[in-house]
This record gives structure tokens, sequence and C-alpha cells, in this order.
């Protein structure tokens, strides 16, 4: 039940989902709570790019704060990110960001 209304708190907080005026609250925070539980751990709260990136670039819903999202993606992939790219299931967006990870990996598992 902690972990529930540490979700739901970061829900209201973060993500600004709010119950005051939205008749779709509990479904909005009972979808992002189930695409949070599919990782098994807590990566939106990281501050690792790579994680956060990762665990949203998939996502039909967005689960961390845009700028949160824009900010890791400008660190992976090394450059400017414009705001109409990071569309939900952006397959080109999605594509250059896994290449960009491999090319992390061997530094990541010597680190």
């Amino acid at each position: 039940m902690q972990k529930a209304m540490t979700h739901f708190g970061y829900l209201e907080e973060v993500l600004g989902i709010r119950a005051a005026n939205n008749p779709d609250y509990f479904e909005k925070c009972i979808n992002v709570m189930r695409s949070y539980e599919k990782s098994g751990d807590e990566w939106w709260l990281s501050a690792n790019p790579i994680e956060l990136a990762k665990h949203q670039v998939d996502e039909s819903i967005l689960l961390i704060p845009f700028e949160i999202l824009k900010d890791a993606l400008i660190k992976v992939l090394g450059r400017n990110v414009e705001d109409d790219e990071i569309s939900i299931k952006n397959e080109v967006l999605i594509t250059e960001f896994k290449n960009k990870v491999e090319t992390y990996k061997p530094a990541l598992a010597v680190s």
C-alpha cells in the first residue's frame, strides 16, 4: 500500500495528474502505475538519462515529465531534440536511441 501511495504522490506532484475536476484521474493513475510496474523497480526516480529514456521511449503514455524526458534524450543522443520529435511511439527516435545505447554498452560494462 505504501508503494501505491508513493506512486499516487508522484503522479500528483510530478506529472500533474490531479483528482480535482478530472473524471479520468483514476484511469490515468492506474494506466501509469501498470506501466511502472512492468519494470519492477523505481526507474522514474533515477538520475540516469539512459534509464529514464529507456523506460519511456516505448511507452504509449508519458510516465515522466516531458522536460525530464527531453533532457535525458539530449544527453543520450548528444544532440538537440525538438519537442515535436518526442511524440509517443516515434519509431525514428526510438531506433536512434536504441542504436546510441548499443554504442554505450562497452563503456557501461567497464565502469
